[in-house]
């Protein structure tokens, strides 16, 4: 039910797991959704560990924690 007439997505109806899912299917590569799901997770990642420090203050919640400096994911 939409309840903003402002807005067209309310965040309470989706855990923080769908959105990290969501975001990294969106913007991942592969072809089958799992596999979008894996180079989108190493995308968001790589965004947030070089994101300056204004931006991780109003990150989204779909993106994951930043690693510390010099840890590397692959």
């Amino acid at each position: 039910m939409k309840t903003d007439a402002q807005s067209t997505f309310n965040p309470a109806l989706v855990s923080d797991e769908s959105a990290k899912r969501f975001r990294n299917q969106g913007t991942g590569i592969g072809s089958t959704r799992s596999a979008s799901e894996r180079t989108g997770a190493r995308r968001s990642q790589a965004v947030i560990d070089a994101a300056p420090a204004a931006q991780l203050k109003v990150k989204d919640r779909s993106y994951p924690a930043p690693l510390p400096d010099g840890v590397w994911v692959l």
